[in-house]
């Protein structure tokens, strides 16, 4: 900035003009100022004096700031022009602006005006220098050469059927060769490529610039990848298309890095592939033989007389279902960290919902000789979620009440409320347990956080069941809030959007029996085809009052079983051992006209979310996941083919 600054002062009031002189001295900026206040007198300034800055009041005797900003703008001159004025309003402010005024300052803002100053003049000189840097780049031809010779890439001139009209020096260091005029740009681009880059050329003069990759022969031999930036040269506004500006770039280090990079993502989708079939080869591999002990457990239950057995297969049931709930969790965090999983969100009743997820702890409650109750709404209360999700949620919670809970009792409510405006249903899970301190309530929703942890620890589990809860209820559109406190016991409510709520009229429920009417009924024959014997055992057992169970252990003999008989249903597993799996062995069964309309169901291990979308996607009807209870798989295979129906067919 200069030494001495040049200021033309357009005022009338002599305390405001010497108040901006003041200022301006107090900021070091050395001002050497003319101050004029009328027409005539700015007018001889600005046409016989060349001044750094112009500082304009707005409103002056007969003449105005608007006025002498006219005046400047109709004589081309460039000086930077501010107005400082008391009266200037928004609308005018923004009227100056738009006429040329650099900046403008209201006078109960004075301090602006420094601020405003430095950033004039230091525009002022940047557009100076710039200005007169474009002028010696018109006028010096040999400042142009220089930095076109001394770039790094390759600045040329093409011909439009591209030959070299010029090239810097960078040719020798980008491709080797000293002379590139006269010859042809497509005798460097490598065989591959040539039309490519030929075609894009052609329609340069309809995109005026293209940029392209390709690969150009080095003098050497060998090639390498280039990066050209093409576009006609304009003349008078107009483009000629007889040369064109090329400018080549070596952008192989790039190429490499995105190579790297792209192997690395292989690498990783790779791993996460491994991952996910790891998961799901653990969950089969789980819950397979889970699936005898629990569902032999709950036979064993409900046949054997002797108090002391009963209570031991009471407790195989409970230790069952808790390992099962462990490794719920442990699989479908790990699986909500490879992937968000689709979500089929469905209307269902929720109370008929809960009750089921309830009914499971029956036998643990007995187990820790703990009170355990279940208020279900009096109405039908409709849902949309995805039921799957929000039964392992529900699971989770409760079964967290139950491992902190020594004494007392569980209690697992739904009702229906309304907060802003919008109806919710609410289940509700509340416990006399051990509380949970303010201080720890950041960590209940962390995974792997537990109030006690380490040798020390008070209480099993991994820590997993209420982070993996409060996922699942979110992904399905929820949200769990709690209450607690210390020694008093905790509250989790689980808030779902309501779709509808009906009169729970008991005289239309249909009320079947558990066990049917043998002697009326002939026993319908259904088709499992499933591998593992003690699986086909149980089922067998399962359904011995019910249903006679065909098995085929591979998918080869259930196509030979369905070729000779039609089935109401057919329960398919998925790992078949060698030979075809169970969706294989669907789609064959499908191809079969008189199959299109017959339930398949997939009994199986895999229970990740994104497995029961595979298998859904494949053409499955429905899933049952390992292991199950007696009257899951009743219910669902009522559920898929009609009971009742299908037996007043078969009498």
């Amino acid at each position: 900035m200069k030494s001495e600054i040049n200021i033309l002062h357009l005022e009338d009031n002599i305390y405001d003009a010497e108040l901006i002189e003041y200022i301006l001295s107090s900021n070091n900026l050395n001002p050497v100022i003319k101050r004029v206040d009328k027409k005539d007198e700015f007018i001889n300034s600005i046409e016989h004096g060349t001044y750094d800055l112009i500082i304009s009041d707005n409103t002056l005797n007969n003449f105005t700031g608007l006025e002498a900003l006219e005046l400047i703008t109709e004589r081309n001159i460039e000086t930077p022009f501010i107005f400082v004025s008391g009266t200037i309003g928004e609308e005018i402010a923004i009227e100056s602006l738009t006429h040329g005024a650099t900046d403008y300052v209201l006078k109960h803002r004075i301090e602006r005006l420094i601020p405003a100053v430095n950033r004039a003049l230091k525009e002022f000189e940047d557009k100076s220098k710039l200005k007169w840097t474009e002028s010696e780049l018109r006028k010096n031809e040999k400042l142009y050469r220089l930095l076109t010779e001394n770039a790094s890439d390759l600045i040329s001139k093409l011909s439009s059927d591209g030959i070299f009209l010029f090239a810097s020096k960078a040719s020798k260091t980008l491709l080797g060769i000293d002379a590139m005029i006269g010859k042809s740009i497509f005798d460097i681009i490598h065989p591959e490529e040539v039309e490519g880059v030929r075609s894009i050329l052609l329609e340069i003069p309809k995109l005026k610039t293209k940029t392209v990759e390709y690969r150009i022969q080095h003098l050497n031999g060998s090639y390498f990848w280039c990066e050209s930036s093409f576009q006609y040269l304009e003349v008078d506004d107009n483009i000629n298309l007889n040369e064109m500006i090329a400018v080549i770039r070596d952008i192989s280090e790039r190429k490499h890095y995105e190579s790297e990079l792209l192997k690395s993502k292989a690498k990783a989708d790779e791993m996460n592939l491994l991952k996910s079939n790891l998961l799901a080869n653990m969950s089969h591999e789980f819950r397979t033989p889970l699936n005898g002990i629990i569902g032999f457990a709950e036979i064993l239950k409900s046949e054997l007389k002797n108090k002391s057995y009963i209570d031991y297969s009471s407790r195989i049931l409970s230790s069952g279902k808790r390992l099962l709930t462990t490794l719920s969790s442990i699989l479908n965090l790990s699986a909500f960290e490879s992937e968000v999983p689709n979500i089929n969100l469905a209307s269902e009743n929720l109370v008929l919902v809960v009750d089921s997820v309830v009914e499971t702890f029956n036998d643990y409650a007995l187990n820790k000789e703990l009170k355990y109750e279940y208020l279900p709404s009096n109405k039908i209360i409709i849902v949309n979620i995805d039921k799957m999700l929000f039964e392992q949620a529900l699971t989770n919670i409760i079964d967290n009440a139950f491992k902190f809970t020594i004494k007392g009792k569980i209690t697992v409510s739904i009702k229906v409320e309304i907060k802003n405006n919008t109806n919710f249903a609410v289940v509700s899970v509340t416990d006399t347990g051990i509380g949970i301190s303010e201080i720890n309530f950041d960590y209940i929703f962390k995974d792997f956080k537990q109030v006690s942890e380490g040798y020390s620890r008070k209480y099993e589990g991994l820590g997993l069941g209420l982070p993996v809860a409060k996922r699942m209820i979110e992904l399905i559109g929820g949200r769990i809030v709690f209450e607690s406190k210390v020694e008093i016991g905790s509250t989790f409510h689980i808030y779902l959007p309501l779709t509808e709520i009906k009169i729970n009229d008991s005289s239309n429920n249909n009320f079947t029996n558990d066990k049917p009417n043998l002697i009326k009924q002939k026993l319908s024959e259904i088709l499992y085809v499933e591998d593992n014997e003690m699986n086909y055992i149980l089922m067998k057992r399962f359904l011995k009052d019910r249903y006679i169970v065909v098995n085929a252990s591979n998918g080869e003999i259930a196509i030979e079983l369905i070729s000779k008989k039609i089935y109401p249903i057919i329960l398919m597993d998925i790992n078949l051992g060698s030979g075809m799996n169970g969706i294989d062995t669907l789609k064959i069964i499908k191809q079969d006209v008189r199959y299109s309309k017959i339930p398949v169901v997939a009994v199986t291990g895999y229970a990740l979310p994104s497995d029961r979308d595979r298998l859904l996607d494949s053409g499955f009807n429905n899933i049952i996941t390992k292991p199950f209870t007696k009257e899951e798989i009743i219910n669902l295979i009522k559920k898929s083919i009609g009971e009742s129906k299908w037996n007043q067919k078969m009498i």
